[in-house]
């Protein structure tokens, strides 16, 4: 499930950086945690949460 998120995230700042320097064409995705609020932000950060939770399920069993 992490490696899933952190491509997700990987993904979307990838499409926006492709857009910005004109690479892609424009598309409706939002940058993660940069958009201006919305559904996107709420799930990013219930993402990192999720991550943050399974790091230290890792760390301390």
């Amino acid at each position: 499930m992490a490696y899933a998120f952190a491509l997700l995230f990987a993904a979307q700042a990838a499409v926006n950086m492709g857009v910005n320097t004109g690479l892609l064409p424009t598309t409706g995705l939002t940058l993660p945690f940069m958009s201006y609020g919305g559904s996107s932000l709420i799930v990013s950060g219930m993402m990192l949460g999720m991550l943050q939770r399974i790091r230290w399920e890792v760390e301390h069993g």
